[in-house]
């Protein structure tokens, strides 16, 4: 287990971390800004900059953002993409459990865990960069260097996040053609006729899916080795954004910084450009977690620690609630028609309906999002909640779990619910069929097969997940620095 302790969130390594990563090994980075390091004592005065902020509970948070996905995606696989769970409460004359609002997400909170990731994103990579900044307004930080480490991570964020894409979807090309008939048997995504043409589909596939101009829409180019990629060019992109904003804002204030982010989020939201929005949303959550309001921009107003207790409680709450608008289901109708939805998806902006490929509950999603990652910097218990140890192991095994769980789903998850009784393509057959059939009964999205089920199926996805972490998600990161190094980047000159 990664060591618990409060870690400094610095410069260094900053560009290796979001989701899919972890947090927990920050403390342990050199920061080539920080006092300590030769160059940069040079250029500072003894004052340090401020304690950092314990940010551990993040990697809880994201671990169970990376769950979430999981078990919308089994849920999806088991009771079928277009099943009423999808639906809110109420809408079509169903009143399932599993589709109440906040109680929903357990099942079907994928596009929920989806854009937290991103918010999460935008925090993780500003919040060290935006300290440093604000240091170097003061003349405590040498502008030089914040470029040079800003180009570092630019370098560092390709390998970062495409390796371990392409380390997990090889893995499963080779494993379609095993010999000695070790090879799993499929139906979708069905096999090519030999593993040299499987190779050449696998490149194919992987050129589109991996292009940073691809849109946030698994719609957009179906990765069939495992479709949850398409997030990845975006985290891409957003992570461009990110660096590409600080290092225009050099210059300027951070009240400053915060004007034009918050009018960037705005204007993404605005086009349809939701993603790059959430990105925004985390960086004005590290600027408002750099410099609170204080006395004199309240004046009189300013609230009591009550005040603004209930406050951040509404706030986490209002979106939890906004994350529980149906997804999945393109029709706004599915939304209208859930009761507490009616007006809040008229005031959804028509460009997010305009087209059928379109995702609707975007608009609200990103709102919800935004909310609730603020709630969980500022309400203490949540923070021990996301603390625990299984959550932040989770969230230490985050990419390597968003990753492996698909094709794991479609092969072991499989033959485990055929296992069990459970057949989802009955138009292919195994030797696990119904060997062990389970007695179907129980609350509708948790009934008993589904559950005995996942008894077997999580520890073994947690377990590759692991192994996926050792093998192409921690060296991802050790590679990127050191093509950092030969290329010199940092070097003093």
């Amino acid at each position: 287990m990664a060591d618990t302790r409060e870690p400094d969130v610095e410069l260094q390594g900053w560009e290796d971390k979001t989701l899919p990563s972890t947090l927990d090994d920050l403390a342990e980075e050199e920061d080539p800004l920080a006092p300590s390091n030769s160059l940069a004592a040079t250029q500072q005065p003894d004052k340090t900059i401020d304690k950092k902020k314990n940010t551990a509970y993040l990697d809880g948070l994201r671990g169970l953002a990376a769950l979430l996905v999981y078990i919308y995606h089994h849920v999806s696989w088991y009771f079928g993409p277009t099943d009423d769970l999808i639906n809110g409460w109420g809408a079509n004359g169903n009143h399932y459990f599993f589709q109440l609002p906040f109680i929903r997400l357990i099942l079907t909170g994928g596009n929920a865990g989806v854009v937290i990731f991103f918010v999460l994103s935008g925090y993780v990579l500003s919040i060290s960069p935006l300290r440093h900044l604000r240091e170097a307004s003061k003349g405590n930080q040498n502008h030089k260097t914040i470029y040079r480490s800003l180009l570092s991570s630019v370098i560092r964020r390709p390998f970062r996040l495409y390796l371990p894409v392409i380390g997990v979807s090889l893995g499963f090309v080779i494993a379609l053609h095993l010999p000695f008939g070790l090879a799993p048997k499929l139906a979708w995504p069905a096999p090519q006729e030999t593993l040299w043409l499987e190779l050449k589909s696998w490149l194919y596939e992987l050129s589109i899916a991996l292009q940073p101009s691809t849109k946030p829409d698994v719609l957009a180019h179906w990765f069939v080795y495992d479709p949850p990629v398409y997030t990845i060019p975006v985290e891409l992109v957003g992570s461009l954004l990110i660096f590409s904003m600080l290092a225009f804002s050099v210059p300027v204030t951070m009240r400053m910084r915060a004007i034009v982010y918050a009018f960037m989020y705005i204007a993404f939201l605005l086009m349809y450009q939701w993603a790059m929005a959430l990105f925004m949303a985390g960086m004005l959550l590290a600027i408002n977690d750099l410099k609170e309001p204080g006395p004199s921009t309240f004046g009189r107003f300013q609230l009591s620690a009550r005040g603004k207790t209930i406050i951040h409680h509404f706030t986490f709450f209002v979106g939890w609630y906004l994350l529980c608008q149906t997804a999945g289901m393109r029709d706004t109708q599915v939304s209208s028609d859930t009761p507490g939805w009616w007006l809040l998806t008229k005031l959804i902006p028509p460009i997010y309906y305009d087209d059928p490929d379109k995702e609707y509950w975007r608009w609200w999603h990103a709102w919800g999002a935004f909310m609730v990652v603020y709630g969980v910097l500022r309400l203490s218990w949540l923070q021990k909640f996301f603390s625990t140890r299984p959550l932040k192991y989770l969230g230490k095994i985050s990419f390597a779990l968003y990753l492996v769980h698909g094709p794991l789903m479609w092969t072991v998850g499989d033959r485990i619910y055929r296992l069990f009784g459970h057949i989802t393509m009955p138009e292919m057959t195994t030797m696990w069929d119904e060997m062990l059939p389970v007695p179907e009964f129980g609350i509708h999205g948790f009934t008993t097969r589904f559950l005995v089920s996942q008894a077997l199926i999580l520890p073994i996805t947690f377990a590759f997940g692991h192994l996926g972490t050792k093998l192409f998600d921690e060296p991802s990161v050790r590679l990127g620095r050191w093509v950092v190094d030969r290329m010199k980047v940092e070097k003093k000159r």
